[in-house]
């Protein structure tokens, strides 16, 4: 499959699309006064919300079915700082190097325990995300311990795989918004005290 270019060296706005067999479609914008349109317009957790995307310029139009699309890529030096979901602080994708340099189980726990659900306390927790296309994604969260003590994880379950989009700062500049149609699979660093109800209760090999 063809992937569109239209990019110059240093664009001040890039736009990587990445469809569920693979293919990355990018596109560019130079012109101040229409990035700050296209972000004005954007909100990330709505983002996957539309039937398509379309994108045009240089005399073609191209359009894409938002079901195909896996993730959303802004490349630029200054973006909006936009909400993210359940309460957290700052979500920052990872390579795989980093999550399994920066991830220790035992420690993990002991900083939940320690933190309990005291108000004011901020804890790091991890999220490994596979996508349709068989590609894992790796995040770390900053989020009110409290939160990720709560009693009841379903609910947040739901809003996730429920969401329009979400988001986190790439590596280097600019943010990744996924599409949650396209997950296939969360996995949670460490899992919350409490499994939800009607969850089966079995470790993984």
């Amino acid at each position: 499959m063809t992937t569109e270019l239209a990019f110059s060296p240093t664009p001040l706005l890039e736009i990587q699309l990445t469809q569920t067999d693979g293919t990355i479609a990018r596109f560019a914008q130079d012109d101040p006064a229409l990035v700050r349109q296209i972000l004005d317009s954007l909100t990330p957790s709505k983002l996957f919300t539309v039937p398509h995307f379309v994108l045009g310029g240089d005399g073609a139009l191209s359009a894409f079915a938002t079901a195909r699309i896996e993730r959303v890529d802004l490349i630029a030096a200054q973006l909006p700082s936009w909400p993210y979901l359940g309460g957290a602080t700052a979500v920052r994708e990872l390579t795989e190097e980093r999550f399994r340099a920066a991830y220790d189980p035992d420690q993990a726990t002991a900083n939940r325990q320690e933190a309990g659900d005291k108000p004011g306390i901020t804890q790091v927790g991890y999220t490994e995300l596979w996508t349709a296309s068989g590609h894992r994604v790796f995040w770390e969260v900053e989020v009110e311990s409290r939160l990720m003590m709560r009693a009841d994880f379903g609910p947040y379950l739901q809003s996730l795989f429920g969401a329009g989009g979400l988001h986190a700062q790439r590596e280097g500049v600019g943010v990744s918004i996924l599409n949650p149609s396209a997950l296939t699979r969360v996995v949670f660093h460490p899992g919350p005290p409490v499994l939800p109800f009607k969850a089966w209760p079995a470790r993984r090999l």
